[in-house]
């Protein structure tokens, strides 16, 4: 079996910090977002081989976290280098198959934050020989509206699939995270040449199940759609506990840090409150109250108040309230 990791996306509702940095390369903590899904498949002794696909744009960046972390990981990169070029999620992965060759496919989005039992997951693919998907049973059922929908029967085979129903009836969704038999490019080839959308994975599996049976396996704990700022901080909080800081963080002794927080490599905080909030490294806190957000590197923040918002890397922030707010990079704001 082979593990494929998709991070070929522009993830334009995260822009403008997504214009600079893929995705899946955003901080979570000590870890990257990425980090965390491959310590997951690592520990998988079913997996021959995890490949990552990304586009030309962030070749760059994939390769440099390559060497920095040491990833044993194979890079495909596709061609895109603007939103307008990229070839869409469903055949992205079709040609990654064609390059890979016929196997077995554990696939996961580059972005995707669970609690997914990976193991468990693939036994009762294992149990089934047909294609599984993991789903998540939300809370509020007018979210389900943004994914894809699912309905399943007492064997967990699905019956009903809708990516973005307009009126769901289901708290089921699918998340991004597909294992797939043998033979499984034969269906993507045949769902491409129909010129069928290329953009979601679900309108693959929409129509995929109506040809063989597809599975779901449902999980609990917790799932985060990293596509919204509010997601991507909902899920620094849910996966940290306590306070990290790294050794060569600089705490004043009137600041206050309420947990989860992560105070990074060469940060300098001073007379401020930080709460339930990621301060990058080499980034700089004075006299300011910083809450559920995430502050990436070498940024200058003084006399603020920043809540529920995501600050881009060597921005400098003064003298203002911020509130659900993303900031670019480079960003210089004035009160």
């Amino acid at each position: 079996m082979i593990g494929v990791i998709m991070a070929g996306g522009f993830a334009k509702r995260l822009w403008p910090i997504t214009l600079s940095v893929a995705k899946p390369l955003l901080p979570l903590g000590k870890y990257r977002i990425i980090d965390l899904i491959l310590r997951d498949l690592r520990d998988l002794k079913s997996l021959d081989a995890i490949y990552v696909t990304t586009n030309a744009f962030y070749k760059d960046q994939f390769e440099n976290w390559i060497d920095e972390t040491g990833a044993d990981v194979i890079l495909l990169i596709e061609e895109a280098r603007k939103e307008e070029e990229k070839l869409g999620t469903i055949r992205a992965m079709y040609e990654a198959f064609k390059k890979i060759g016929d196997n077995e496919f554990l696939v996961i989005g580059g972005d995707n934050v669970m609690s997914l039992d990976f193991k468990t997951f693939l036994k009762f693919y294992a149990e089934k020989l047909s294609p599984v998907l993991a789903v998540y049973e939300v809370e509020r059922i007018e979210d389900v509206s943004r994914f894809g929908e699912v309905t399943v029967d007492n064997d967990y085979k699905i019956v009903f699939f809708r990516e973005k129903p307009k009126e769901p009836k289901s708290r089921l969704i699918s998340t991004a995270c597909y294992v797939f038999p043998r033979g499984i490019i034969n269906h993507l080839e045949e769902y491409v040449k129909s010129g069928g959308k290329l953009d979601s994975p679900g309108h693959f599996i929409e129509w995929l199940y109506r040809r063989t049976n597809v599975y779901a396996f449902p999980f609990r704990g917790y799932w985060f759609d990293i596509g919204t700022p509010k997601g991507y901080i909902e899920a620094f909080n849910t996966i940290n506990r306590g306070i990290i800081r790294e050794e060569t963080a600089n705490i004043s002794k009137d600041t206050v840090v309420r947990e989860p927080s992560y105070l990074g490599k060469d940060t300098e905080i001073s007379s401020s409150e930080v709460s339930s909030s990621l301060i990058w490294h080499g980034s700089v806190v004075r006299k300011s109250y910083v809450a559920n957000s995430i502050i990436l590197s070498d940024v200058i923040v003084e006399n603020a108040n920043i809540e529920w918002s995501i600050i881009g890397n060597k921005s400098k922030i003064y003298d203002v309230k911020l509130r659900s707010s993303i900031i670019g990079d480079f960003s210089s704001i004035h009160g």
